[in-house]
């Protein structure tokens, strides 16, 4: 059986793809963009990129202030009740936040910080490559907790929102 597949744009306009191995492959012609500062002429607001990313990673540690090991620093980027939002709920609300490895961050926190290879897929929704690096004591010895992942984002009720994220292997 041949499921007939029609894929559409976001003006309804439909879009070409070739079937390869069973997967459905789109050609797409996205804008590829190698620096925060030119793709901020793409975007619909500029904001924190790479604040929002430490946060996530302070929040991944325990390391954020306030009720709920700091995710009122987080929800102004999240959809609620999507995915990334139900991940850091439950990750604050749960037990296993308190198994987090006792640790002292180090100053500076982070070291070697970039964002870049933006992907922008049209105006409301674009993903960037985020590098970081944490610097913490644990047990008495540096250990650098490295964040390379790539975020996606969409802009939805005024703001843009962290959808997704893919760590990124060496």
């Amino acid at each position: 059986y041949e499921p007939n597949i029609r894929i559409v744009n976001e003006n309804d306009k439909e879009v070409e793809y070739k079937v390869n191995d069973n997967k459905v492959v789109i050609s797409t012609n996205f804008k590829e963009i190698s620096t925060l500062e030119e793709a901020k002429g793409y975007l619909i607001e500029d904001f924190d990129i790479l604040g929002l990313a430490k946060s996530w990673s302070l929040f991944l540690t325990d390391d954020l202030v306030g009720s709920y090991h700091g995710l009122h620093k987080l929800t102004p980027y999240l959809i609620k009740d999507s995915y990334m939002y139900d991940m850091a709920y439950n990750w604050s609300h749960g037990e296993d936040i308190t198994f987090v490895s006792n640790h002292r961050l180090k100053n500076p926190v982070f070291t070697n910080e970039e964002v870049k290879n933006f992907v922008i897929y049209n105006d409301n929704a674009f993903s960037c490559e985020v590098y970081l690096e944490k610097n913490m004591i644990v047990s008495g010895k540096d250990k650098v907790d490295v964040m390379h992942d790539r975020l996606y984002f969409i802009y939805y009720e005024n703001g843009y929102k962290l959808v997704d994220m893919k760590s990124i292997e060496e």
